[in-house]
């Protein structure tokens, strides 16, 4: 994973990016360039080199992919209301 990557909350879910796995999800982790997490809908994004992927997870895996970000070192924060633009 890049530096000091952390994955940010966001309110709203666009629905872009190609579905992927949990496993896919977590093995790309560390060549992603920005990780969002939707917690609303349970869905995690990541902006890998080649395009982005995303997962829509069940109360399981949420936890799951919470639990192995907070292991790998990746610190998790909402989204400030001015940052909605930013991507």
């Amino acid at each position: 994973m890049p530096q000091k990557i952390e994955a940010i909350e966001r309110f709203r879910d666009n629905g872009v990016g190609a579905e992927a796995s949990l496993s896919e999800i977590i093995s790309n982790l560390k060549i992603a360039e920005r990780i969002e997490l939707f917690p609303d809908n349970r869905v995690v994004m990541l902006d890998v080199r080649f395009g982005e992927l995303r997962h829509a997870c069940d109360e399981r895996e949420w936890g799951q992919i919470k639990q192995h970000l907070e292991h790998s070192g990746v610190s998790t924060r909402r989204a400030k209301w001015w940052e909605f633009h930013l991507r």
